[in-house]
């Protein structure tokens, strides 16, 4: 956030200025003044960085959103490719057919 304009800055003069005409209830209006001021300007920075915060807190969860949808496509994809392997290695177990069947006859 940026600095005051001077004109937010208030526009009674500063007690040096006004010389020691001043009275105490001007002096206390003044700090009262300043104090008000002094607290709407820290209440508009804190909204301003909250609103900042909660831009990167939403950033945060949309990144967070975009990686589990991708990775529930990538599970749900290779889930059905697995499904669609046979457990059962089929050539291998023809193989050890044959392999027992020339063991039981190794001259046939």
């Amino acid at each position: 956030m940026s600095a005051p304009a001077p004109a937010e800055r208030g526009s009674a003069p500063a007690p040096a200025e006004r010389g020691s005409d001043a009275s105490i209830g001007q002096l206390i209006g003044d700090i009262s003044d300043d104090l008000s001021r002094l607290f709407r300007q820290e209440l508009e920075l804190a909204k301003a960085e909250l609103r900042q915060e909660a831009g990167m807190g939403w950033a945060a969860l949309i990144v967070a959103v975009v990686w589990g949808i991708a990775g529930a496509v990538l599970y749900a994809n290779g889930r059905r490719k697995l499904r669609a392997v046979s457990p059962v290695p089929e050539q291998t177990v023809e193989t050890l057919k044959e392999d027992a069947r020339w063991l039981k006859n190794p001259t046939g």
